[in-house]
């Protein structure tokens, strides 16, 4: 029997809740997302009470423990940073509609997890109430604020292209946030996207950092070391086009930004250049925008250093590939006989290897390319390995070593296919159901494929180094599966919060411990809104 803790609330006090005059927390369903990675805890946010509850698995020995914080209530978006090291909690926010209740500000949260305690509050930034989504700089120190334009917005007026600038390394402050209203031509942001900094002119030039404020059929460059100067806005068709062009991927390569957008016969170049400003609100770069033509449309896009040079590979419509010298444009095809649509390169740091393949067309084949001297190997570093099951998805393992390969059987779940030598021989791997949620866990144990599937009270690990299978039994039905270091969460999806923590892979069902009602922590504490 697994060894069971219990924060559910006395029925005395439910019942005492529900006598006289209806409460009105009853009527009003609890909005809760989660669980989420961050600092190492398992975080889950509701956004009806204002409340972020943290489990630490536990570390050396320690019991899991949970603890709970406030937060605005009304969360619209709530994400790790990159690093994955603090959690970022956007709230609308709440009115005061009663003679009892409070006002609360809508803002961006920024929480510290904390082993064995509530995520701390590190910074609190005030936002307008419509800004519900939030994308983040990859190493943590900047974030754009806009409208996702999901309908029922509160209030008489709602702009849709008011974005807010934000420095997370600083204070809040009279210029942090800064509240911009980006240039439109009909459209809203979609997405933004941040270039690392760029220095202009290349090589040697100051250092820029950039965000693009992505639109359809229009990209917007906002100057995050100068948030008070004018954006640049820059057309994607003429304007007596009839083309419908969205901005899909953009990737970075010293001065020069690639766009790859959906409905564009080819990729997007675009050059930064100095120029010298006439006025204090005006910038001191200015983009010039080409395609550097392959002759095929790119269905996907990567960017990969070789040799000193920044090279592009493309997956086209026209079931090749094709490699595009990012500083001067010259290309090369490679043919590979069948539709490719994806790109996966491995590992993320300093990639060695593609892995191609068709989500549109799913087709039992992968084709690997040697990155290294593609340039004058082309074909040379291309082969291809059939599989009996068609390829949905492939996941790299977090050490690039081996990726897992989904397939769309009943039957065969997944495959682990690998990466290292020449061969990349494919295993597969038979379950009962098809896999519902899955992560890869590490620790002094090994390195562990860990996952469930709804609709089978068992967790299934996988042993990366032999491939040998093993479950273990819960329960109750499953629903997500995190690893927390060598530390296994299964996450019940039961509303008043139930998990079970498994210490290690291999531990015993009586090593592992299940903790429910944790959700329903000082539900009465907190009175909610109608």
């Amino acid at each position: 029997m697994l060894a069971r803790r219990s924060v559910l609330l006395p029925l005395g006090l439910l019942l005492a809740a529900g006598c006289g005059e209806r409460a009105r927390l009853w009527g009003v369903p609890l909005a809760v997302q989660g669980p989420l990675k961050a600092g190492g805890q398992a975080l889950w946010v509701d956004g009806t009470r204002g409340a972020v509850f943290a489990l630490s698995p536990g570390e050396g020995g320690a019991a899991p423990s949970l603890a709970s914080g406030a937060l605005p209530r009304n969360a619209s978006f709530v994400a790790p940073t990159p690093a994955g090291d603090l959690l970022l909690v956007l709230s609308r926010g709440k009115e005061a509609i009663y003679r009892d209740q409070s006002a609360e500000e809508p803002g961006l949260s920024v929480l510290r997890p904390s082993a064995g305690a509530a995520p701390e509050l590190v910074r609190f930034y005030p936002l307008a109430a419509g800004l519900d989504r939030l994308a983040v700089a990859g190493d943590g120190k900047q974030a754009v604020a806009y409208s996702s334009g999901a309908p029922g917005q509160a209030g008489v007026f709602h702009n849709p292209n008011e974005v807010a600038l934000l420095d997370l390394t600083q204070p809040p402050g009279p210029e942090n946030p800064v509240r911009r209203t980006v240039r439109s031509f009909g459209s809203a942001p979609i997405g933004v996207v941040f270039s690392p900094p760029m220095p202009i002119p290349a090589p040697s030039g100051p250092a820029h950092s950039l965000a693009l404020v992505l639109a359809k059929g229009y990209l917007t460059f906002l100057d995050l070391g100068h948030p008070s100067r004018r954006e640049i806005t820059v057309p994607l068709v003429k304007p007596e086009s009839s083309e419908s062009v969205t901005p899909a991927q953009v990737l970075f390569s010293r001065e020069t930004v690639f766009v790859r957008a959906d409905g564009a016969s080819d990729l997007y170049s675009l050059t930064l250049a100095a120029r010298t400003p006439q006025a204090p609100d005006e910038n001191d770069f200015l983009p010039s925008i080409n395609q550097p033509s392959s002759g095929r449309t790119p269905l996907d896009v990567a960017l990969f250093r070789d040799q000193k040079r920044d090279l592009l590979l493309t997956a086209n419509a026209s079931g090749d590939l094709a490699l595009i010298d990012a500083a001067t444009s010259q290309f090369s095809l490679i043919p590979v006989g069948s539709p490719v649509d994806t790109l996966l390169l491995t590992p993320r740091e300093e990639p060695t290897l593609a892995l191609v393949y068709s989500k549109r067309s799913p087709a039992p084949r992968i084709h690997f390319v040697e990155l290294k001297g593609l340039a004058d190997g082309l074909t040379k570093n291309l082969t291809t390995r059939k599989l009996d099951q068609a390829v949905h998805q492939l996941v790299a393992t977090p050490d690039g070593k081996q990726a897992l390969v989904v397939h769309n059987d009943a039957r065969t779940v997944v495959s682990i296919l690998d990466l290292v030598g020449e061969h990349h021989t494919v295993s597969p791997i038979h379950g009962q159901l098809p896999l519902g949620s899955f992560d890869f866990a590490s620790g002094a144990a090994g390195s562990y494929l860990v996952g469930v599937s709804a609709g089978l009270s068992r967790l299934g690990l996988l042993d990366l180094a032999n491939l040998h299978t093993a479950d273990l039994r819960l329960d109750s039905s499953p629903s997500r599966v995190l690893a927390l270091g060598d530390r296994i969460l299964v996450d019940h999806g039961a509303p008043e919060g139930r998990v079970t923590v498994v210490p290690r892979a291999g531990a015993s069902r009586d090593e592992c411990q299940v903790l429910s009602g944790f959700l329903l922590a000082g539900l009465l504490d907190r009175e909610l809104e109608d």
